[in-house]
């Protein structure tokens, strides 16, 4: 996925704020299914309105920001 020609891919996330090691087992997972090269691709943030991108994917069916 990280390969894709003229394309670059994040993963933009948001650490749940009461779990203290919710940002670490997030980049944990990325490296166990994509491998450690993928790990700078990621971004954490608590409002994903502000990452401008021509797609985004999530499981949340309203993202309104903060």
């Amino acid at each position: 996925m990280a390969n894709l020609q003229n394309t670059d891919v994040f993963i933009c996330t948001s650490p749940i704020k009461m779990i203290k090691y919710c940002p670490y087992e997030k980049y944990a997972w990325v490296e166990k299914h994509f491998g450690p090269d993928f790990l700078e691709q990621i971004v954490l943030t608590r409002d994903k309105t502000v990452v401008s991108a021509d797609l985004l994917i999530d499981d949340r069916p309203d993202i309104t920001g903060k």
